[in-house]
């Protein structure tokens, strides 16, 4: 189902939004796609009008983030996101976060009945998840972590 332009995400700012965020940490993010490499870093701006200062209107000391775009003679199939971070950093993605991330057999045992799946290791216990995502940890739930699979209008 193709999505009105008005709807938000439609072009992508989602993804710009993440990307000007890992390099303001100080990440390094590039993209692979077809026969080009992106890569993003941001702009210091000296003042308006500045010699440094490409973009009308720039205020002193601020930046903007800006995307280089290199041609390779190397034609990718699809698209990859790379970002590299400093290994004294703390991870950008917790794989304990996202029950879909991790192997199967580290989901299990659960219990599934309807809209909610109950995790029976102890390394869940008190952890809620919706669609795999985590969500919040809840002391009552002692033993046991929760995982909601069902339809939004039932999470109340």
């Amino acid at each position: 189902e193709k999505r009105s332009s008005k709807a938000a995400g439609c072009f992508g700012e989602g993804m710009k939004v993440e990307i000007n965020r890992l390099v303001a940490l100080g990440d390094e993010v590039g993209i692979i796609t077809g026969r080009s490499f992106w890569q993003f870093a941001h702009v210091e701006h000296t003042g308006p009008g500045s010699a440094q200062s490409s973009f009308p209107g720039a205020a002193k000391n601020e930046s903007t983030l800006k995307c280089q775009i290199t041609a390779s003679e190397d034609y990718c199939g699809h698209t990859s996101v790379v970002v590299c971070r400093d290994p004294g950093k703390p991870k950008l993605l917790e794989p304990e976060c996202f029950l879909y991330l991790l192997p199967a057999d580290q989901c299990s045992p659960r219990v599934r009945g309807g809209d909610l799946d109950i995790l029976l290791d102890p390394k869940f216990s008190g952890k809620v998840y919706v669609h795999g995502i985590y969500i919040c940890f809840s002391s009552t739930l002692q033993g046991i972590g929760l995982n909601f699979v069902g339809d939004s209008g039932n999470y109340g």
